[in-house]
């Protein structure tokens, strides 16, 4: 699975990152330049768990 689709996938799972995550169109570092640090962490944390 491609960087991309995991971060849209992470998007419907954190409907409070989705935006940002979604704007950034599969960038990683748009979506942790767009979200506060405790926000990108939560996200870093569901790829990692969820979507290994």
């Amino acid at each position: 699975m491609s960087l991309a689709d995991a971060l849209e996938r992470a998007a419907s799972a954190l409907p409070d990152a989705a935006d940002a995550i979604r704007d950034a169109n599969g960038d990683a570092d748009r979506v942790l330049e767009a979200l506060p640090p405790q926000a990108a962490a939560e996200v870093l944390a569901w790829l990692l768990t969820e979507d290994a």
